[in-house]
């Protein structure tokens, strides 16, 4: 059973992608198995208002700048509100 929320289509001709607001959210630490993979889980709902998909590569900000591809926080972590 998948519970991820599927975001909606894009309009028929509309942009691959488009900026969408900040999504600002409390960093913890990573699991052991995401270390220096470049990963960053986040809660199903929030990358349905971002917009995107596991595996998608978003951008990070904080005082630098980094990329990282998405994957869905753990079931026991949902709703916490963090990016782990």
């Amino acid at each position: 059973m998948n519970d991820t929320p599927t975001p909606p289509s894009p309009a028929p001709g509309a942009p691959a992608s488009k900026p969408v607001a900040p999504l600002r959210r409390v960093v913890a630490g990573a699991a052991p198995a995401d270390v220096d993979r470049a990963v960053v889980r986040l809660d199903p709902w929030d990358m349905a208002a971002l917009g995107v998909r596991s595996g998608d590569l978003v951008e990070l900000k904080a005082e630098r700048r980094t990329y990282a591809r998405v994957l869905p926080t753990p079931t026991a972590r949902r709703g916490e509100g963090l990016a782990l």
